[in-house]
């Protein structure tokens, strides 16, 4: 199996030390890289990645914005499901910190979204 850990990154702003240390601590399957494209716009960069793992066959890819702190087994983790596509749980970062998961695309093309409840979403979603 081999993947693309794809992070997209501005290219003036550090952000977090601490990403690029989770990035090195991350377990990586034997076959995986770790990528950084930059740019100011995270959509951009993502379809950057896209480009990329095609054009290198990849079977998989794991996006991470460079203001996100994974434990170091989240990939293992999301790949035992074996599922086409698994998320991670996102969290707002203003108050009231609600879970979230985007679930549609807007007619304008912006990301849609939708709180995550703990009471009728249970299991994969």
């Amino acid at each position: 199996m081999n993947g693309l850990i794809a992070v997209s990154a501005r290219p003036t702003q550090g952000r977090w030390i601490e990403v690029y240390q989770c990035l090195e601590d991350l377990i990586k399957p034997t076959g995986w890289t770790v990528k950084y494209f930059t740019g100011w716009f995270s959509y951009e960069n993502k379809n950057q990645a896209v480009a990329y793992a095609k054009q290198h066959l990849c079977e998989y890819i794991f996006f991470v914005d460079d203001d996100q702190i994974l434990p170091p087994d989240t990939l293992t983790r999301l790949l035992a499901h074996n599922k086409d596509v698994v998320s991670c749980n996102l969290i707002n970062r203003n108050p009231p910190f609600q879970p979230f998961i985007f679930n549609n695309v807007k007619e304008n093309g912006q990301a849609a979204y939708r709180t995550f409840n703990d009471e009728t979403d249970k299991g994969l979603i």
